[in-house]
């Protein structure tokens, strides 16, 4: 957990860090989520997502399948890109609110997508 110790620490305030501290957004999806019974797998459906960003704490957005919130595991991150990330060395702390969109699908029809 990296520096998650140091909320502990009785001196915090005098050393605050900043961890997952960016904007959310909550929308619905339609994407290849994990089944939501608990069984491995995945299945293309209606999900609940809440996506967000690290901003000051980190260089990272987030998607996590929120669907059933008092059954999360950590299959249900469902991606995560950081500056480490191939393709987004230039991504920096993203403090701005996160958007979502509809999208054309390959195959003609509309679906959920993060932008």
């Amino acid at each position: 957990m990296g520096n998650l110790h140091l909320l502990t620490d009785k001196d915090y305030a005098l050393s605050h860090r900043f961890y997952v501290d960016g904007p959310l957004k909550e929308a619905d999806a339609y994407v290849v989520a994990p089944f939501t019974n608990g069984a491995a797998g995945s299945s293309l459906r209606w999900t609940n997502l809440l996506m967000g960003s690290t901003g000051a704490g980190a260089k990272a957005v987030f998607a996590l399948d929120v669907t059933r919130p008092f059954n999360m595991q950590g299959k249900h991150v469902m991606w995560e890109v950081n500056h480490l990330s191939s393709g987004f060395a230039q991504l920096g702390h993203v403090l701005s609110d996160i958007e979502t969109g509809v999208t054309q699908w390959r195959l003609g029809g509309c679906i959920w997508q993060w932008l």
